[in-house]
């Protein structure tokens, strides 16, 4: 996990370099190019309405992180229009614009792109996808009460799908050293309130993801009227996203592999799926090479555990500064309202619950996921290893070829060309 974070961080702060593999600026896939794919067109009496898939990368992302799966989708669904937004690349950036202003974005550029497709096709309807990755995913919800707006009943909502969004924020509980740092994110409030919001420790009258997912909400409404709304997240080796906030599921406590395990990836679906499970899963130990890894886990283990207490050392080191910062820092009404329940002019403020999930590694409030709750969701479950260690778990779902390994990346876009087949009619 100390590789793939070092690893993250560095491909954010290198953003240029990162993305030197770039797909077209402006990537479709319909019937402007379908000559280029080797796609007959169909006729107009075949097509009906249009379908348009809207994908939305996350934080230090780009139009580029959708490679992988615009390859895939113009294969699978040649008569779809596939638009990777192209307007936040620099507004996503890390610590750049809140999601509240990147919400706003998303739906002016949505909204272009819905215009844009109705006026090549007059008389056609719009059937709209939307896939979301990391804060993409909230992105997306958040942007959903605006284009309603202005969307008439010419578009219909299809699937939402977000890969590794945290729903539920980044929490982690401090007994988690190699998670907690995710904690620390209000220091970065002068700068942005971009991780703050992930954090819910922004300083709003209340959180933004609960603003965004409280059951009677308007993002939540319209997030509802979507034929199907799926999450997918990996079950462990993302340092940034944890498994309970990405598949808004708290009571999930999974077993982790070892780094001398083979590679291997594999999906789990719930009971909303006539399919139980797809991918592979790492071959059998061999009794000659038993010994060896059963010494290299011993010593690992080892390891993990000295690490974590140099972690909880840091942290216990850093607790006066914490203190300190809540001594003397200006309390906003919002901020007393988050952490003592107190009454604002107007009236009684809703005191948060928060609790943990099963595995320890997301802080929540249960007022979030009550929201989450009150419409149907289908979840998958991505197992995924890479030995020894993985470039980039993070960005394993959307196949992002530049911070991935070959066979990395094979595993990554198979277990893809699995993830697009839910998107099809049923």
């Amino acid at each position: 996990e100390i590789a793939s974070l070092i690893s993250i961080l560095n491909s954010l702060m290198d953003e240029q370099q990162s993305f030197s593999r770039h797909v077209t600026p402006t990537t479709i896939c319909g019937e402007k190019n379908r000559s280029e794919l080797g796609v007959e067109s169909e006729t107009p009496e075949m097509t009906g309405s249009i379908p348009l898939c809207i994908m939305v990368h996350g934080m230090g992302g780009s139009d580029a992180d959708w490679q992988t799966w615009v390859e895939i989708l113009s294969q699978r669904f040649p008569d779809w229009v596939l638009w990777p937004l192209q307007k936040l690349r620099a507004a996503s950036s890390f610590m750049g614009r809140d999601l509240r202003e990147l919400s706003k974005m998303a739906a002016a550029e949505i909204f272009e792109v819905v215009r844009g497709t109705q006026a090549s096709s007059p008389g056609s309807g719009i059937v709209l996808h939307c896939i979301g990755h990391s804060m993409g995913g909230l992105i997306i919800r958040g942007a959903l009460p605006s284009l309603l707006e202005n969307f008439d009943d010419s578009v219909d909502l299809g699937h939402y799908l977000s890969l590794s969004s945290p729903h539920m924020g980044i929490q982690s509980s401090w007994l988690l050293p190699l998670h907690a740092w995710r904690n620390l994110c209000w220091l970065s409030r002068p700068v942005s309130l971009q991780l703050p919001q992930l954090a819910l420790q922004d300083c709003s009258e209340r959180p933004y993801l609960l603003e965004i997912s409280h059951a009677e909400s308007e993002s939540m409404e319209i997030l509802g009227q979507f034929q199907s709304c799926s999450c997918a997240s990996l079950a462990f080796g993302d340092p940034l996203i944890p498994s309970a906030s990405g598949m808004i599921n708290p009571e999930m406590l999974l077993e982790s592999h070892s780094i001398v395990d083979e590679s291997f990836w594999r999906l789990e679906f719930d009971d909303t799926f006539a399919e139980r499970s797809a991918g592979t899963r790492a071959p059998g130990i061999k009794e000659p090479t038993a010994k060896w890894m059963v010494i290299s886990k011993t010593l690992l283990a080892v390891l993990h555990m000295m690490l974590s207490l140099l972690f909880g050392f840091m942290i216990a080191m850093a607790s006066p500064c914490t203190i300190l910062r809540t001594t003397l820092k200006r309390s906003s009404m919002s901020e007393v309202q988050l952490r003592k329940g107190d009454s604002s002019p107007e009236g009684p403020a809703p005191k948060l619950s928060w609790t943990f999930s099963q595995d320890l590694k997301c802080r929540y409030p249960e007022e979030i996921y009550d929201g989450l709750v009150s419409i149907p969701w289908r979840r998958i479950l991505a197992y995924a290893h890479h030995r020894p260690v993985g470039r980039n778990m993070h960005v394993f779902l959307i196949g992002k070829r530049a911070e991935q390994h070959p066979e990395e990346h094979k595993m990554s876009r198979q277990c893809i060309e699995r993830l697009a087949e839910i998107l099809g009619p049923k």
